[in-house]
């Protein structure tokens, strides 16, 4: 799991290796440790990221905090999708 900032607030944000065929649109996965349960962000052509997800009940102060943190960052994670993916990204704001 390509890890996309390493300790935001105690957490990791990352994206897994195996994201569907095809494959869904830009977003990142948020927890304490790899592997384990997981908040999920959808990012937009904007950059910001709504909430799609939170299996892993985080605090609604952290999720605001991460999302907060997300929002500042949306470019550079769209650029690490690209760089690893190595594809044209598509946004859940592409399919309405």
């Amino acid at each position: 799991m390509p890890t996309v900032f390493r300790n935001v607030l105690g957490y990791k944000v990352y994206f897994r290796s195996n994201e569907n065929d095809p494959r869904e649109p830009v977003h990142v996965h948020v927890a304490r440790r790899l592997g384990g349960d997981d908040a999920k962000f959808w990012v937009l052509h904007n950059g910001k990221v709504i909430l799609d997800k939170n299996n892993s009940n985080l605090d609604p102060r952290d999720l605001r905090d991460l999302q907060t943190y997300l929002n500042r960052n949306g470019d550079e994670i769209i650029r690490k999708w690209v760089e690893y993916f190595r594809n044209k990204p598509t946004f859940i704001d592409d399919q309405k």
